[in-house]
């Protein structure tokens, strides 16, 4: 399957271009444009605008391929020092004109990074044994084998033993009951998990029902998706500054819950009715599009086919679908009356199943196109990360297109 948009085929490959930066220039956006403001409107301004724009993308760049570099980098030297840390930064800064306060980014990120891998080196050291280990996470002993692959930012349990898996996925360990939980379609076979006992782990731990399969091939590509969503909320945590305010607020909703208006499935006026629940659907579609961006680049770096990655999420959650994230509006909305049914159900179609769906296939034919032009999967899912889905069309745009 192929995609790809009209506005993007004509154009080569990304190459080295052109650096529109003077020799030890320092560019800060924010300061540049406050500096445009001041400029009389009319040519000069919108000349001036146009070298700013070539400058922020050239930097944009920039600074998700010095992201895709350096995890790389910690991959293959996890204990990798802060002094040549700090070094790889200054050859980045040089070359893409990182602001000072870009740089203060970055070196909390590093420090971010020290912390975690000192956790996980400490945790690793008191609980010398995969089954210890485990129960220090989740509160009680396991019940089959285990295996735990390396990774610098996180612990990955592989877990041979179904009940111990589902145990987990059920967060019945929080509860400390050892009741045996029926497996579930949409806890799947791996998940980075949000709570363990050990506080300083949260979102720092990753499961894989095992099932006796070796750590080959498939598997090992699921290890990657995994690690990516683990990259995503550490993203989200310590690069506020880098992440527009919508990405950051919807990832707020979705952790402590959306609010439903189930009221609106009672009215009467069917004109009303309509327009309220595409209203009320497309704002819920709009928040979870988050969820659907953390997905969607996590299957891209597990390098998952996409007509595969397209039936993964667009599947129900009554046929054993995972990201259904219509699911709880249909839940709330099961009570209304038999002829307001019909009208809820048409939109919850026309909403999560048509119009998604085109929007799945457009953020798609972006992630493509840009692999396509020559940029790196990792550094790719780095530069949109931040970024609302609907506006990555705009930001691909900016990017391919840009003065060499």
């Amino acid at each position: 399957m192929r995609f790809e948009f009209p506005f993007l085929k004509k154009e080569p490959p990304i190459q080295e271009r052109r650096n529109p930066l003077k020799p030890g220039e320092i560019f800060s956006p924010e300061l540049a444009l406050r500096q445009i403001r001041t400029l009389p409107r009319g040519e000069q301004q919108h000349e001036a605008l146009s070298i700013f724009k070539e400058k922020l993308t050239y930097q944009t760049l920039g600074w998700s391929r010095f992201q895709e570099k350096l995890f790389t980098h910690l991959q293959a030297h996890p204990d990798i020092s802060f002094d040549t840390l700090t070094k790889n930064l200054k050859k980045y800064r040089e070359q893409y004109g990182f602001s000072d306060a870009d740089c203060k980014l970055a070196l909390r990120v590093f420090r971010a990074y020290q912390e975690r891998r000192a956790v996980i080196q400490n945790t690793l050291k008191t609980y010398l044994t995969n089954e210890k280990l485990f129960k220090a996470l989740f509160g009680a002993e396991p019940q089959g084998r285990l295996e735990r692959i390396e990774s610098p930012i996180a612990i990955y349990l592989r877990i041979h033993n179904k009940d111990d898996y589902t145990w987990i996925r059920s967060k019945a360990f929080l509860t400390k009951t050892k009741k045996v939980i029926p497996s579930k379609k949409r806890w799947g076979i791996a998940a980075k998990l949000d709570w363990t006992f050990i506080r300083k782990l949260r979102n720092a731990v990753c499961v894989e029902r095992a099932d006796d399969v070796p750590f080959e091939g498939k598997r090992k590509q699921i290890f990657k998706h995994e690690q990516q969503h683990v990259l995503y909320r550490f993203f989200l945590d310590n690069l506020e500054e880098k992440i527009s305010k919508t990405t950051l607020e919807h990832s707020k909703k979705i952790r402590i819950g959306v609010e439903i208006d189930e009221t609106i499935g009672s009215r009467k006026d069917t004109q009303l009715l309509k327009l309220s629940l595409f209203k009320e659907f497309r704002t819920f579609r709009f928040i979870f599009e988050e969820h659907m961006k953390n997905e969607l680049l996590a299957n891209f770096i597990e390098e998952k086919p996409w007509d595969t990655v397209m039936k993964i999420l667009l599947k129900q959650e009554k046929d054993g679908g995972i990201y259904d994230y219509s699911f709880p509006l249909r839940e709330a909305y099961l009570e209304v009356s038999d002829a307001n049914r019909k009208h809820v159900q048409n939109v919850l179609d026309r909403v999560f199943r048509k119009e998604y769906r085109v929007h799945l296939l457009d953020s798609i034919a972006i992630l493509k196109t840009l692999e396509d032009k020559g940029l790196e999967r990792q550094q790719i899912a780095f530069l949109l990360m931040g970024i609302p889905l609907r506006r990555w069309q705009h930001v691909a745009e900016r990017i391919i297109n840009k003065k060499r």
